[in-house]
């Protein structure tokens, strides 16, 4: 069958309006096609963006969340509050211990943020308290890295319950404000075009450029699938024993893992058991928001169907071609 090839966009015009912003406009696509690319690139970059954000505070003097502490203005709770603001970057590390020490009366902003390892606060104006009395304000912090926003309680911090502290909601999306437009638009005598616009600002921690080809990795990804599946359809395993685990080519769904479990594989590409058993576990260990008690599940539901993490089957390929083949 003759294949139509359908005309992408030919021209991009990237408008910086600051380091944090950008306007980028594509065209023109065929009659349709802006509006079919506008929602999941806008969807992408609210809810699929890897970041890092505080996860867990401790203020030295209280003893939860909702505490006031004799000398500062804001609360407990202001004071969680405004550490959700903090943009931070990890660089290498997965996580991080952050602490912060100030003597009162001061203003104590992101800028006083220290820790062991190299992080990079870019808002560093961002004021987190106010001390109006001359008292030491200690405050010790736990950030991470993820994706998208995790609320408190689905975070996949357990080996950390030991630390003291209050657990906070997480928005590791670095993206602050998307906007999208659609228009028509005329090439010679054609005149049914359309003309796509994305307005993006981003929290600092990611370049807006660097964003949008982002996204264009994950539309790739979750797509490619789909370019082999009338080879692999017609391909029939029948009558081929390879001596090789049936459930290695059925989805990690299929091992009814928790929803968290199944969500950090599949950021990591990770889509079929075949693929997780190839896994060593000192590399799940460096998957964000997957922790130790999530790695036990996994490791204990593989064992029930005599499996474990490591293994070497070089004759096993994934069913539709993903990624880690």
């Amino acid at each position: 069958m003759n294949q139509l090839q359908l005309a992408g966009p030919t021209a991009v015009e990237v408008n910086p309006i600051s380091d944090v912003r950008c306007k980028v406009v594509l065209e023109p696509f065929p009659r349709g096609f802006g509006k079919t690319m506008e929602t999941p690139i806008r969807r992408i970059l609210l809810s699929s963006m890897p970041g890092a954000a505080i996860v867990k505070m401790r203020i030295d003097g209280l003893l939860d969340g909702f505490g006031v502490l004799d000398g500062v203005l804001e609360d407990a709770i202001n004071i969680a509050l405004n550490l959700k603001g903090v943009a931070i970057q990890l660089n290498q590390a997965s996580n991080a211990e952050l602490m912060i020490k100030k003597k009162g009366p001061c203003t104590v902003t992101a800028a006083d943020i220290e820790s062991h390892v190299g992080i990079n606060i870019m808002n560093p104006d961002h004021v987190i308290a106010h001390v109006t009395e001359a008292r030491e304000f200690e405050m010790s912090m736990y950030a991470m890295t993820g994706v998208g926003f995790v609320p408190a309680d689905e975070l996949d911090i357990d080996d950390l319950d030991e630390i003291s502290g209050v657990r906070l909601d997480a928005n590791f999306s670095p993206i602050k404000n998307v906007a999208t437009r659609v228009e028509n638009m005329r090439v010679e005598n054609k005149t049914d075009l359309d003309r796509l616009t994305i307005d993006l600002e981003t929290d600092g921690t990611i370049d807006p450029m660097q964003a949008i080809r982002y996204v264009a990795t994950i539309l790739q990804a979750q797509l490619s699938a789909f370019a082999d599946l009338s080879a692999k359809v017609a391909e029939e395993v029948e009558e081929k024993d390879d001596g090789l685990h049936p459930i290695l080519s059925r989805v990690i769904e299929d091992l009814d893992l928790s929803v968290r479990a199944v969500n950090c594989l599949k950021a990591e590409n990770i889509h079929y058991v075949g693929e997780l058993v190839r896994r060593a576990e000192q590399d799940l260990l460096k998957t964000p928001n997957l922790g130790k008690k999530s790695l036990a599940e996994i490791k204990a539901i593989l064992a029930e169907h005599s499996l474990s993490l490591g293994l070497r089957i070089d004759a096993w390929k994934p069913p539709i071609g993903n990624s880690d083949s």
